[in-house]
């Protein structure tokens, strides 16, 4: 195994380790148990990203509105908005290690 590799495996046990993502975890067997509530969350998952990365749906105030109105009950769920602030942490913690990756290697990449 070459030495970028290793360190790519020591850096996926440590990221396996950090609070953040043992937390999503212990989210995600907790939602085993409830795989309606899950289905529920999948579909808001969906939803939000559609709304985040879809420039054809229309207004985007109109869309947010929607989405919030359709899911309000769901997000009152303590269960549920322990699981997506988990999930945040996580793809933060990703977005941050991406970003060090980025500004860390030279590659002349323009901003786009």
């Amino acid at each position: 195994m070459n030495k970028i590799q290793e360190c790519v495996e020591k850096l996926l046990e440590v990221i396996r380790e950090d609070s953040a993502y043992q937390r999503y975890l212990a989210c995600e067997e907790m939602l085993k148990s409830n795989p309606e509530l899950k289905k529920q969350i999948d579909e808001f998952r969906v939803a939000v990203f559609h709304m985040n990365n879809d420039d054809t749906q229309g207004d985007l105030y109109d869309i947010t509105d929607e989405v919030e109105n359709r899911y309000e009950k769901l997000r009152k769920v303590p269960e549920v908005n322990a699981y997506l602030e988990a999930e945040l942490d996580v793809c933060r913690m990703l977005q941050q290690v991406q970003e060090q990756f980025r500004n860390g290697i030279d590659l002349n990449i323009p901003n786009v």
